[in-house]
């Protein structure tokens, strides 16, 4: 898997994100989120969302 960023991906409609379990490293507009268990996090119409780029050697989860 390439640890290379991905571009934010932007939709038209608002959006929300549950996590079921565990965390969700997120970045909307360039501001690194943490979501955890349970958690919802509306993204707002038009922003940018992606996973931020890993550093390396994290050995964290996909």
């Amino acid at each position: 898997m390439s640890e290379l960023p991905l571009e934010p991906e932007r939709h038209e409609d608002a959006e929300a994100l549950l996590v079921l379990d565990g965390r969700l490293e997120l970045e909307v507009e360039q501001i690194v989120v943490s979501v955890g268990a349970g958690e919802l996090y509306p993204v707002p119409a038009g922003c940018g969302a992606r996973r931020p780029p890993r550093e390396l050697g994290d050995a964290g989860g996909p």
